[in-house]
C-alpha cells in the first residue's frame, strides 16, 4: 500500500506541476487541482506530525528503558525499604513501557488509517479531474 500511495502521489505532484502554467481561471478542473494541492499538503503535514509524534515516543520509551537499566540489582538477602522502593520503581516502569508500546500502536493504526482515506481522497479527486477535462474536451492538452 506505501508504494501505491507513493506512486499515487507522485502522479498528482507531477500533474499539479504540468498544469501549474496553465490559467488558474476558476474552472472546475482548476479547483479541482487545487483540492489535490491541499490534500497533499495536508498529507506533507500528517507526515511530519507522525514523525514527530513517532520522535517524541522512541525518546520517550529510550529513557524509561536507561532508567530500568539503571536500576542495579539489590542483593537477594538485602530485603530493606529500598528493595521494595526499588521493585516499585521497575513495576512503575515497566507499566510505563507497556502503556507507550499500546500508544505506538495506537498511533501507527491511526496513522495508517488517515493516510489511506486521504490517497482515497487523491484519487477520487485526480479521477473526478480527468472526467471533467475528458467532459470539458480538453483532453489533447492533458499531461
Amino acid at each position: 500500500m506505501r508504494r501505491v500511495g507513493k506512486s499515487l502521489e507522485e502522479r498528482c505532484r507531477d500533474l499539479l506541476t504540468a498544469t501549474w502554467n496553465h490559467s488558474r481561471a476558476a474552472t472546475p478542473a482548476t479547483l479541482l487541482e487545487r483540492e489535490l494541492a491541499l490534500t497533499l499538503d495536508h498529507i506533507e503535514g500528517l507526515r511530519h506530525q507522525n514523525q514527530h509524534s513517532r520522535f517524541s515516543l522512541d525518546h520517550l520509551r529510550c529513557d524509561i528503558e536507561s532508567r530500568m537499566l539503571n536500576l542495579q540489582p539489590l542483593p537477594r538477602h538485602y530485603v530493606g525499604y529500598r528493595w521494595a522502593q526499588q521493585q516499585q520503581m521497575i513495576n512503575q516502569l515497566t507499566n510505563a513501557r507497556v502503556r507507550l508500546e499500546e500508544s505506538q500502536r495506537r498511533l501507527l493504526v491511526e496513522y495508517g488509517n488517515r493516510m489511506r482515506e486521504l490517497h482515497d481522497r487523491l484519487l477520487e479527486l485526480l479521477n473526478m479531474r480527468e472526467q471533467v477535462r475528458e467532459d470539458d474536451g480538453d483532453s489533447a492538452d492533458r499531461p
